[in-house]
């Protein structure tokens, strides 16, 4: 695999050049075939739109949606796929 990223030019009078500037806030998935691709701003700043109240909030409200047994039920079924593998036996 190559580490060399491709880089398709669009022109500006394009029907993807509009769908890309349409899209522009929230990013573009293409998908073909089920397989989905998502495309976004390069430039971008990833934490641009952070905000670290609602982190919290939603931290909060997530707070106490499981119970301990459930927690540990949990861990316990993640250790076990560690252990025993998860991949079907056909897979390497």
């Amino acid at each position: 695999m190559s580490d060399v990223v491709k880089t398709i030019h669009v022109p500006n009078d394009s029907e993807l050049a509009r769908l890309l500037q349409e899209a522009d806030e929230t990013g573009v998935r293409l998908e073909q075939n089920g397989v989905i691709y998502r495309v976004t701003r390069e430039d971008e700043d990833p934490w641009a739109r952070y905000d670290p109240e609602a982190v919290r909030a939603g931290m909060e409200v997530g707070a106490g949606a499981i119970t301990p047994e459930q927690a540990e039920d949990l861990k316990a079924y993640l250790y076990r796929g560690r252990k025993e593998g998860t991949r079907p036996a056909n897979r390497p």
